[in-house]
């Protein structure tokens, strides 16, 4: 009787036991919610209904709806055109009729399967669900304030129609997305190879955290989806179980489709929860029209052969066309490749071509030097050539490691892995963390590589600072503190040409001499520097103590890009404070005849 009932009470023990460790177990399986130590990478694995999926991930996030990436982006939007017309009278006529012709209209396109899933986001945050609605559009939408929405804007600002297109060129420069594909006799083991930057001029929008997200539909495959925190959808960087990888590059048309569109976002989820092949992917987006122009840069295996590919879906609303792969590998930046594609971006096509062409052919000459692997993979991503000064550097505009950069990604599809860096931007030169779909699928954290981490100089840190409060915060009396420790801690000539434009825009003149004389020398080599840290100079010696400085001033300098984008920057300079231009056309050595081909 003893020994049953002794039996008894162990049974029961164990049955208790057990209750409890399969509570554990379930709640272990039911999420993981991981965060690495400085809180710039996060990962969620999601799954069932998409309004019970954007439910989820709102949780999940642990963001009140003022720190998320739906918040930031909108009043980004609100800035945005605010800062363009500088009278709260006018940024409400622009913004009234840009929503009547554009916003609206795109939201009424949203996907009903994403209206779900942002409802769910809306419901968790509490807000009404066209305010998600509307972030989730403004990927597209900033697109058309480059443009269509400009015509609004420069009417109000009674700008010309030069000036109009030189804001058009100029902002088309500060997109500046990198990507390679390589395989078979081009990567150190034959298996596929997908890496990407992510940069953009979200600065404070996109780059507070960047977020891993397995997500499991009740209807599609499974895949992941790499984007800003609080917002899962893998319609900028993503991998399917099938080896479906695709990463989306900005890109500026002639003309939009405001009327039957959808938003990139939305037919990239599609495309990743349906589509196994590129033909299958093409397919969808033929099905699926654009707003605007994008490039989706994608790898699969051919179905029958097996034998890996690569190419480039052009997405335009005048219709789509694809690039396949060469030689075993494929590069791309931010500009079409195709003939038929180039002639229908024809106001921004010289000023995105500029840039992001040389960013493309140091893509392809990294890519054709040796065999790619991880390591390999990591180098070109934090590229800081510039072909300028011929030379490495710390900072460099045209360079493929940018400011700007949100995210460093780099596929293995064919073994379903893949590795993720953190943050801050610019992020290739941070750690990053292995990650794979078994992984994710048992609920396991990443592992993280420290080979891979290079770090970065004190100079280029205090750099760092100063772009985010230039960029973000408009400060550039804050901006001028941090420069003035990478003036002290590097010798790169491009921290001493911003700084010396902060300090003018400070109206420190005597100090903005000194630090662009020392620039001037020390920028022999580069005739880009030579010739903007000439110009700042003569305006200091001839205009002493009256210089009519603008809110943007030293944003022309921080953004430079190539020769010839320089000079239209000048020319810029020159309208803004209305110089007379033979006075000062020596200054950088500017012919007539191109600055009247400019204006």
């Amino acid at each position: 009787m003893k020994r049953n009932r002794a039996t008894g009470i162990i049974l029961f023990l164990l049955l208790v036991f057990n209750v409890f460790a399969n509570v554990d177990d379930d709640n272990h399986q039911e999420k993981l919610n991981w965060t690495s130590p400085n809180g710039y990478l996060h990962t969620e694995v999601l799954e069932g209904t998409r309004y019970e999926i954007g439910k989820k991930a709102a949780e999940l996030s642990n963001l009140k709806y003022e720190d998320t990436m739906m918040f930031r982006m909108n009043k980004f939007y609100d800035d945005y055109f605010y800062n363009a017309t500088k009278s709260e009278f006018l940024s409400a006529i622009a913004k009234y009729i840009y929503d009547i012709r554009v916003t609206n209209r795109m939201i009424k396109n949203i996907n009903p399967d994403d209206r779900e899933f942002l409802k769910g986001m809306a419901e968790y945050y509490g807000v009404k669900p066209k305010e998600i609605e509307k972030a989730f559009i403004t990927p597209d939408g900033l697109h058309s304030v480059v443009t269509d929405a400009l015509k609004i804007l420069n009417f109000a600002n009674k700008l010309t129609k030069k000036e109009k297109n030189f804001r058009r060129k100029f902002l088309s420069r500060t997109i500046s997305c990198s990507s390679f594909s390589a395989y078979g006799q081009k990567t150190a083991d034959g298996s596929r190879i997908f890496g990407r930057n992510l940069d953009y001029i979200g600065l404070g929008v996109f780059d507070k955290a960047t977020a891993v997200y397995l997500i499991k539909p009740t209807n599609g495959y499974k895949y992941v989806g790499i984007g800003p925190k609080g917002f899962p959808n893998p319609g900028i960087s993503g991998m399917n179980e099938h080896g479906l990888v695709l990463s989306t590059h900005s890109v500026f048309t002639k003309k939009y489709n405001i009327s039957k569109s959808a938003p990139v976002l939305s037919i990239n989820r599609l495309v990743l929860e349906k589509a196994k092949t590129i033909e299958e992917a093409f397919e969808l987006y033929g099905k699926n029209p654009v707003f605007t122009g994008w490039m989706i840069h994608i790898s699969d295996r051919h179905p029958q052969t097996k034998s890996p590919r690569s190419a480039v879906i052009e997405l335009n609303p005048e219709g789509n066309t694809i690039v396949w792969s060469k030689n075993n590998y494929m590069v791309l930046s931010n500009h079409y490749l195709s003939d038929v594609q180039r002639k229908r971006e024809p106001y921004t096509y010289e000023g995105v071509r500029i840039h992001n062409e040389d960013r493309y052919k140091r893509l392809k000459q990294l890519v054709e030097e040796t065999d790619i692997d991880l390591v390999r993979s990591v180098e070109i991503l934090r590229d800081s050539y510039s072909p300028y000064s011929s030379s490495q550097v710390e900072f460099s505009p045209s360079s493929i490691i940018v400011p700007n950069q949100v995210n460093s990604i780099i596929f293995y599809p064919d073994s379903l892995k893949f590795y993720v860096s953190e943050g801050p931007a610019p992020t290739s030169v941070r750690g990053f963390y292995e990650f794979s779909f078994e992984q994710l699928e048992n609920k396991r954290p990443p592992k993280y590589t420290p080979q891979l981490a290079a770090g970065t100089s004190d100079g280029f840190d205090s750099f760092i600072s100063a772009y985010n409060e230039l960029g973000h915060n408009n400060n550039p009396v804050a901006a001028e503190a941090h420069l003035e420790r990478a003036h002290q801690q590097s010798m790169d000539c491009s921290y001493d040409l911003i700084y010396g434009a902060v300090l003018i825009t400070n109206q420190k003149l005597q100090k903005a001499l000194e630090v662009l004389q020392t620039a001037r020398v020390c920028s022999h080599y580069n005739p880009q520097q030579l010739a903007i840290s000439n110009f700042f100079i003569g305006l200091i010696h001839q205009y002493w103590g009256n210089i009519l400085v603008s809110d943007e001033y030293y944003e022309y300098a921080l953004l430079l890009t190539t020769s010839d984008g320089l000079k239209k920057q000048i020319a810029t300079l020159i309208k803004q404070l209305k110089l007379d231009f033979e006075e000062v056309k020596d200054l950088a050595d500017i012919d007539i005849e191109y600055m009247d081909s400019i204006w």
